[in-house]
């Protein structure tokens, strides 16, 4: 496997102004979605490589869940030897069989030595990543609520573990490639201005808007995204990306994702399509109930669900409240007049 030296820092390791620009580029890719799958995820893996790549490249693959169980999708590698998305591909498999429960969807980003514990060493040595020279490997996912994953795997020449810092940053990188995950699903080979709620200009000017998006406070909302994420397509180079990364939220008012097109004379529009998670439920729940329970249920905190759905926290927790809740009412038993019958602490007297 072809080695890459002279690299300033490890992917673990403090990042310079290259890496950092990287996230960013990887959330442009994540957004490219008229381009074909393995297109679109050769972008995401190549922009990943200054920020991931510890000199053996970086595998990349999707997962989709279905009637049958997992479904996988296009894999493939950047920067690398083309024996390794194979070899990870199969070794991974096998490390996911002998322990199901060291990769949590709570985990976006983890080492495998960190997942692993105590059983690291010994499933590395059968995995048959000696010869190749790694030691650790580096996992980043983005997980949907419907079930479908996109996972980025880099190998490591040491073993290392994760900061607090890098791990918010792979967090939020994750989110909007999970939305960009669930827009192509929605996009389903149409183009961008097909069922369109707005379109704007890059400077922010509303050329159209529509349905969820007619109002003056939504178009508001959109005016102000689009400010937000061209500053930071103009500003990526300062090191002020965390900045960047904060504001630029996975969704819109919990209901848009902006998707770049150029129309036939070559001018940019920002395109907003209604792309929140569609999540099964109970019919008792709200649609925003029940994708923030099913956040829940992965794990994550409401703070992150806040960034994924691009909501105000406070928002988050009431969906939550109100949605556990109703929950709790629909399994108590009933009384004869068909309500929830409510069990009284009083002692009888």
């Amino acid at each position: 496997m072809t080695r890459r030296h002279g690299r300033n820092s490890s992917p673990l390791g403090r990042p310079g102004k290259h890496e950092l620009d990287s996230l960013l580029g990887v959330i442009d890719a994540a957004y490219s979605i008229e381009r074909d799958e393995k297109e679109w995820c050769h972008g995401i893996t190549s922009a990943c490589l200054p920020w991931l790549d510890d000199g053996l490249g970086v595998a990349a693959a999707i997962v989709r869940t279905g009637p049958q169980g997992l479904s996988p999708g296009t894999r493939l590698a950047a920067g690398g030897d083309a024996v390794l998305v194979d070899h990870l591909d199969a070794a991974v498999a096998r490390i996911g069989g002998w322990r199901p429960d060291a990769f949590s969807p709570s985990f976006v980003c983890q080492t495998f030595s960190d997942a692993l514990g105590p059983d690291f060493e010994d499933i590395m040595e059968r995995s048959g990543f000696g010869p190749l020279g790694i030691r650790d490997l580096l996992r980043v996912t983005a997980f949907d609520p419907a079930g479908h994953f996109f996972t980025l795997v880099a190998p490591l020449r040491s073993r290392k573990a994760v900061d607090r810092k890098m791990r918010w940053r792979a967090e939020r990188v994750a989110a909007h490639i999970a939305s960009g995950v669930r827009a192509r699903a929605i996009l389903d080979g149409r183009r961008p201005f097909d069922d369109a709620e707005a379109i704007l200009s890059p400077t922010g000017r509303v050329e159209h808007a529509e349905s969820g998006a007619a109002s003056r406070t939504r178009r508001e909302e959109l005016r102000s995204a689009v400010r937000v994420i061209e500053r930071a397509r103009s500003r990526r180079r300062s090191f002020g990306v965390d900045e960047h990364l904060a504001a630029w939220e996975a969704l819109i008012a919990g209901r848009w994702s902006l998707i770049d097109h150029f129309d036939g004379d070559g001018r940019r529009y920002l395109v907003a399509r209604r792309n929140d998670p569609d999540v099964a439920g109970p019919p008792s729940l709200s649609r925003r109930e029940r994708q923030v329970l099913a956040y829940r249920a992965m794990g994550y905190k409401l703070e992150y669900i806040a960034y994924q759905l691009g909501l105000s926290p406070a928002t988050v927790w009431r969906a939550a409240k109100t949605g556990a809740a109703r929950l709790a009412a629909a399994a108590m038993p009933e009384g004869g007049d068909g309500k929830p019958v409510r069990m009284s602490n009083r002692r009888s007297r």
